[in-house]
């Protein structure tokens, strides 16, 4: 195997990581927002039902 192939590969996959690390983030951003919406949903739901009683 020579260098440039090698080099070709190695850029590759460096590639590839960097994108799965990306795409990875990007689902961390979206769980956790939609985390937070629920945990708001939650307190609210809350707050009304002991307004109610």
């Amino acid at each position: 195997m020579g260098s440039q192939q090698y080099r070709g590969e190695l850029e590759r996959k460096r590639k590839q990581r960097v994108d799965a690390e990306k795409k990875a983030g990007e689902y961390r951003n979206k769980e956790s927002k939609k985390r937070a919406e629920a945990d708001k949903a939650r307190q609210e739901a809350t707050k009304t039902k002991s307004a109610a009683t």
